[in-house]
């Protein structure tokens, strides 16, 4: 109940902004829940102490719910425009006028912070502000320039384009990718188009130590790869590793998309698991605690190292929650550790809940994931209707361990995010399940194996090395180009169809869900 309310009320100031909105939205919540709470409490011929009760209980959840949800916004905020907070506590009329001209001259000092794309870049300029750079120019992280450009600022009238019901109030109740919104997600204040630049003699504006020491890392690791691998291979690498797609062409990084497997340059849980066991064998020696303290640290500086991606995000709160209970002997469970990742998550940035479709994907595919899991093992406990007799097994033992640790994971992964894809997007390839049957038992191999390689030739200077996993990766970008030819989709574009099939999924995961857990 709580989950649901929070994340109601965060959805609503996320979208409207607005205080007042989101105490409307408060009072309807709570007198639906009240009127359903009577009419259980009449279909179940339950007493009056039973409805008081737990309407006592709903209205402290929703009401503890709107609390954290207005405190989070509110800090979310602080550090933004003025006039989003002023706004934001304001229940009179809002006015909001547009700027003159979308584009405006800038010429300032620039400092380069990071690459995103072949031709994006984010800045810094000597207010503190950040701002994407498309440009067809190189330039160099960490480095200074006078630039010159065209700026595109954060239009404030498109912040809140979803103030009413009628009309573009459908905005809130379907999903509409507000470009404006997610720039605010990412604390970016505009876009600039680049005209001219000059390096600077001096560099004025000087990036955070954490910050200089991240890119330093993040540059050297992308030096040794390209120093190894060619230009494609590398970028793909650099992106299985740490999440870097900077360098993959835009044509490319398309095909994983379309294909359904661009969760692959997509730092997840499965990264921070191989890190988890590598730091195991390599401080075995080490005391318990020690040894536990290390690894999360190992953790967390890996996680830093990939960026802020709300797919890192949610798989280092799991793993830091899951060695924390270890270190206190306490069972791990993971319906608990989603329930706080998900929280957590949004205590952070609440626009990922509706503008960040990576957050959605990546909790989706673990719901998907633990499900089909829960599903399975309450199918082997089922006893069965006749006395066993042994038989003959039939059958490779090999296929059975491959379907068990890649196809029902794949399959799982698949379930929960195919409403996600289908509502938000419209359409999904499903020829990408089979292909990832085929990849992600490789996964593993070159990103261990990658890294690897990569320090043994740059110490021996030996290139032949690398041609094994050279292959990998060329086989990789085959097999995108493979689903997307061979595709098969399927694409629902009416409103009506799109709720009703995210209604079913979820109604289907719900009765897997609770079957699971009987006794």
């Amino acid at each position: 109940m709580f989950l649901a309310s929070f994340a109601l009320f965060t959805r609503a100031f996320t979208s409207f902004l607005r205080l007042k909105r989101g105490l409307i939205f408060f009072a309807g919540a709570c007198l639906l829940s009240v009127l359903i709470l009577f009419l259980i409490t009449r279909a179940s011929k339950q007493r009056k102490p039973f409805f008081f009760a737990n309407c006592k209980r709903l209205l402290q959840t929703e009401s503890l719910a709107l609390l954290l949800a207005g405190i989070v916004i509110t800090f979310t905020l602080l550090p933004t425009d003025q006039n989003l907070i002023s706004n934001f506590f304001s229940f009179a009329p809002l006015r909001i006028e547009s700027p003159q001209s979308a584009f405006t001259p800038f010429m300032e000092e620039v400092l380069i912070l990071e690459q995103t794309k072949p031709n994006t870049y984010i800045v810094q300029t000597n207010n503190g502000k950040t701002y994407f750079l498309k440009t067809e120019m190189p330039h160099q992280i960490g480095k200074s320039l006078h630039l010159g450009a065209t700026l595109k600022t954060i239009d404030p009238s498109k912040l809140y384009t979803e103030l009413l019901f009628s009309g573009s109030g459908e905005n809130f109740r379907d999903y509409q990718f507000n470009y404006d919104k997610r720039l605010l997600m990412k604390d970016i204040s505009g876009t600039l188009y680049e005209k001219f630049s000059l390096p600077a003699q001096q560099n004025k504006i000087q990036a955070s130590w954490l910050h200089h020491q991240l890119s330093t890392t993040r540059t050297r690791l992308k030096e040794r790869i390209q120093k190894v691998f060619p230009d494609k291979e590398a970028a793909l690498l650099l992106g299985m590793l740490i999440g870097d797609k900077s360098q993959l062409e835009t044509g490319a990084y398309q095909n994983f998309v379309n294909s359904g497997i661009v969760h692959i340059i997509a730092v997840s849980g499965g990264n921070l698991v191989m890190i988890v066991v590598f730091l195991s064998a390599v401080l075995f020696w080490v005391p318990f605690y020690i040894r536990n303290g290390l690894i999360i640290l190992g953790v967390v500086a890996f996680a830093l190292l990939c960026g802020g991606d709300s797919s890192v995000l949610r798989a280092l709160i799991m793993a830091v929650l899951s060695l924390l209970a270890v270190f206190r002997g306490r069972e791990i469970k993971i319906w608990r550790l989603l329930k706080y990742a998900f929280v957590l998550m949004l205590c952070y940035n609440p626009f990922f809940l509706i503008y960040d479709l990576g957050f959605l994907l990546s909790f989706g595919a673990v719901i998907g994931i633990v499900l089909i899991n829960e599903w399975r093992t309450k199918f082997q406990k089922i006893p069965p209707s006749k006395p066993k007799v042994k038989e003959k097994k039939i059958g490779l033992p090999c296929l059975t361990g491959f379907l068990k640790n890649y196809g029902l994971p794949t399959l799982g992964a698949t379930f929960g995010t195919l409403p996600i894809l289908l509502f938000f997007i419209g359409e999904t390839n499903l020829t990408g399940v089979l292909i990832n049957l085929l990849i992600v038992p490789l996964v593993p191999i070159i990103t261990i194996g990658g890294f690897i390689t990569v320090i043994i030739v740059i110490w021996t200077h030996w290139l032949w090395l690398a041609l094994p996993l050279q292959r990998l990766l060329t086989f990789i970008f085959r097999m995108a180009d493979l689903a997307n030819s061979r595709s098969f989709s399927i694409s629902i574009s009416a409103t009506w169809a799109k709720r009703a099939f995210l209604l079913l999924i979820i109604s289907i995961g719900a009765v897997i869900y609770q079957l699971s857990k009987k006794e």
